[in-house]
């Protein structure tokens, strides 16, 4: 059997902070911080080399010590994911010690910005004393500009709650291996950096699904507490409220309103009100009547006509926010305009098994525009790369 090996991790002091890195199959992978010296932490990269191991059918073998609670919950967390994907479990080949518990309780938020981080952060009552936004995770490394700005949004809100801001950096995505399926692989990332921040007790992860609407997902209530060690314990938070309800949740929330990112344009400091994700939002919003309060959005102008010119969801599961909206009530032509959307998701089904690219061209015969833009559209679709940031 062939090993995905992991040398001992290491940390450095460089001149943007503290880093931690570590050999992941041949190639380096690290995480950085301004903030604070990062814990070169063995379990923070052996969760990430974890999804990785059981794609390509290997076992997992780290030149360090492991915890023994860390590496029976991961096993079972396996055991799921196999249940899920077919994958066949990794065994973890390293010595095992037991570590102690952390003298101090100190928890910490993964925080991105959007409706599910705020959610948590309104809504859980938690003691949390330090948020983490990911830096290479969302935005990619090389915007550096954006990120600066994103940043210093978050570092403002930070404050305003009494709370610290922890950056971490990191090549994750960039890897030839951890960062390959990354939509299975997300728990991989936000469970390395949990373990590799020092002093945190527990690290707290927003549920992005809702438990009537479950589905296989990376974060999930049933696995993300089992990235827990003696010294550090994830907690997932918030699968009993649809994003719908928790956008209800946090509608009024002066904070939610100054500072919500759920954009998904790399070179936007604000909502770019375009793309998917920020439709998505904005028709929740506009059918509460509130979408004129979120000041975060550039432009919300073309609602009915950016969801017209939208051809289907890459992934259908999407569909269920929309639903859940017309279920609720939405009226006239945004009510057609995303019914129309649903269903084109729906049809795509049945064209998915022959390629996106023969999807993406027969859901352009059914898009709401004159027949020769269609058929444009048709003919485009085979010659024509995917846009950044579009289906």
């Amino acid at each position: 059997m062939d090993f995905l090996s992991i040398s001992q991790p290491s940390r450095e002091k460089t001149a943007t902070g503290w880093r931690v890195s570590a050999s992941v199959g041949g190639d380096s992978l690290w995480f950085e911080s301004p903030d604070l010296p990062l814990h070169p932490s063995p379990e923070a990269f052996a969760a990430a080399g974890i999804m990785p191991a059981m794609l390509a059918g290997m076992d997992l073998r780290i030149d360090a010590s492991l915890d023994d609670l860390w590496c029976k919950q991961v096993a079972k967390a396996m055991t799921v994911f196999q249940g899920w994907w077919g994958y066949r479990p990794a065994e973890i080949l390293a010595p095992r010690v037991a570590l102690s518990q952390p003298s101090e309780q100190r928890h910490a938020l993964l925080f991105s910005g959007g409706v599910d981080a705020f959610y948590t952060l309104l809504q859980g009552q938690f003691p949390v004393r330090d948020m983490v936004w990911i830096h290479g995770f969302d935005l990619p490394l090389d915007r550096t500009e954006p990120a600066m700005a994103v940043e210093e949004r978050l570092r403002r809100l930070a404050a305003e709650q009494g709370m610290r801001l922890i950056v971490v950096r990191t090549n994750f995505r960039r890897h030839p291996l951890t960062g390959r399926r990354i939509r299975d692989n997300q728990i991989g990332l936000l469970a390395a950096v949990g373990h590799v921040l020092p002093q945190i007790s527990h690290v707290i992860v927003s549920s992005t699904i809702h438990r009537k609407n479950d589905v296989p997902h990376a974060t999930h209530w049933l696995t993300d507490h089992l990235w827990s060690s003696a010294r550090r314990q994830f907690v997932h938070f918030g699968e009993d409220a649809s994003r719908n309800d928790k956008l209800r949740a946090i509608m009024d929330e002066p904070l939610a309103q100054n500072y919500l990112r759920v954009c998904i344009d790399q070179g936007c400091e604000k909502n770019c009100g375009r793309c998917e994700k920020c439709l998505r939002c904005m028709v929740v919003l506009k059918s509460l009547g509130r979408l004129d309060r979120f000041r975060v959005f550039r432009d919300t102008r073309h609602l009915v006509e950016d969801i017209d010119a939208l051809p289907f969801f890459k992934y259908a599961d999407i569909a269920s926010h929309y639903q859940e909206a017309l279920d609720r009530g939405l009226a006239g032509e945004l009510k057609r305009a995303v019914q129309g959307l649903v269903d084109r998701t729906r049809i795509s089904l049945y064209f998915r098994p022959l390629g996106i690219r023969a999807t993406r061209a027969a859901i352009q015969l059914i898009m709401p525009k004159p027949w020769g833009r269609r058929l444009g559209g048709f003919f485009q679709s085979w010659s024509k790369k995917k846009k950044p940031g579009k289906i």
